[in-house]
């Protein structure tokens, strides 16, 4: 899944030149939502039969995932496009392996699905992107309230099914709507035959919604009130095909390269409803968005009279994810006033991707882990960054796309783990970005 890049003596290509200064105009579309992608991949752990994906992003972090169920005995089958098979009846391992689980945040999701299908599993700590520590406390204690136990070590988290466990009806409510969580709630209960789970205080997200038409779709009777889920586990959980979702960080990406390079960019192929807090934030901004049934333009109404806005990500299904904080960040940058932002949910964030911004002309003070005080009016001037992790990776991008002058990003491997060939669309949209080793 993961494509390459080798120059003439071997070496990997990994830095951006880029020469800012185009308005970037057309047309684009984002491809599939890494973050939707690894539950389904998950999921089709529970299924008794073959089943094609669609819209799969080919990035490297869906590889590994894809290449961990190949560990544990899948076969898996590439089509054309984005499309793959996977035929889960032959996984017999229920052990995720070290050297690739601690590589993607997203393995965790796989403890769930095995525990439901096995009743067992054993993962190691996930990896992902350096944003601080996401711990699994409430995974376990959800799981916990389910029949399972858990020995969690340095290295692994080893869980089986109580031998003595026969409850029936399972209430669990969550301190808050954790996304991890509420999906692995959701994969361990999924195969518990004639077992009620009650979760109280789920996660909304769009990616957890998808979950849940997949199970749905797949046989498991799951019911939805207000913040409640009532799921009604299954013997035989079956479904031939599903397609992934659009990526709606690539989206918002996209459209604001758009925004802050002073062009005019739609973008299509999206779901308007994932999008709506982000753009809600931009209409605060004072930019005018023009919707369509799966598409947005976004675009300056009147340039001089644009307003700071603070962005507080949270959890609730209105609140901004914080995944599109750091490119609202990038935005906020160049316009006069001071901003708030505040990234509660990956305390080591702004310590990754801020400084490199400033690096670059910012005038962002650090409050706190967690909030920064953006002081507006930057033109951003070319210079060199690191990529730390994957979102502030894509905001150094932006700000270099409105720099004039030739800028080098290092260390975009990290952009590439979440964006598939963002860098194309972005030169078909009229940047300047050539890929070298460095």
């Amino acid at each position: 899944m993961k494509e390459r890049f080798i120059d003439k003596n071997g070496k990997e290509f990994n830095s951006y030149q880029i020469v800012g200064g185009n308005e970037l105009s057309g047309i684009v579309s984002p491809g599939g939502s890494k973050n939707a992608t690894f539950p389904i991949l998950a999921a089709s752990i529970l299924l008794d039969e073959p089943i094609k994906l669609n819209n799969v992003p080919k990035i490297e972090d869906v590889g590994c995932f894809i290449e961990i169920l190949d560990s544990l005995g899948a076969t898996i089958t590439y089509e054309e496009g984005n499309s793959l098979e996977i035929d889960p009846r032959s996984i017999s391992e229920t052990n995720v392996p070290s050297h690739l689980g601690s590589k993607i945040r997203g393995s965790y999701y796989l403890l769930g699905a095995l525990l439901s299908r096995f009743g067992k599993a054993s993962i190691p700590p996930p990896g992902g992107c350096s944003v601080g520590e996401r711990p699994m406390d409430q995974h376990f204690i959800a799981l916990e309230k389910m029949g399972y136990e858990f020995q969690v070590g340095e290295t692994s988290a080893l869980g089986q099914k109580r031998a003595d466990w026969d409850e029936k009806q399972i209430i669990i409510k969550l301190p808050f709507p954790s996304r991890g969580a509420t999906i692995n709630t959701l994969l361990a209960s999924s195969l518990s035959v004639g077992c009620r789970t009650k979760l109280i205080n789920y996660n909304q997200s769009p990616e957890t919604q998808s979950l849940i038409y997949f199970l749905q779709k797949a046989g498991v009777k799951i019911e939805i009130l207000d913040d409640r889920l009532h799921i009604l586990g299954t013997s035989r959980a079956s479904l031939t095909d599903f397609t992934i979702i659009p990526d709606k960080i690539e989206a918002v990406t996209l459209l604001t390269a758009g925004l802050i390079t002073k062009g005019d960019i739609t973008v299509k192929n999206v779901i308007i409803n994932h999008l709506r807090p982000f753009l809600d934030k931009l209409e605060q901004i004072g930019f005018k968005c023009v919707m369509g049934e799966h598409s947005v333009r976004v675009n300056s109404v009147d340039s001089d009279n644009l307003q700071p806005t603070d962005v507080i990500s949270g959890l609730g299904p209105t609140d901004i994810d914080a995944d599109f904080e750091p490119i609202l960040a990038s935005l906020l940058c160049t316009i006069n006033g001071d901003s708030i932002i505040e990234d509660q949910m990956n305390p080591g964030r702004h310590s990754q991707f801020i400084p490199q911004l400033n690096k670059l002309g910012a005038h962002i003070d650090q409050i706190s882990e967690t909030r920064a005080l953006i002081h507006g009016g930057t033109v951003f001037h070319s210079g060199e960054a690191r990529c730390n992790e994957i979102r502030g990776g894509a905001a150094l991008l932006l700000a270099t796309l409105s720099a004039k002058g030739e800028s080098v990003i290092s260390n975009v491997s990290q952009i590439e783990r979440g964006y598939e060939k963002l860098d194309q669309k972005l030169v078909k949209l009229g940047a300047n970005i050539t890929k070298f080793g460095k």
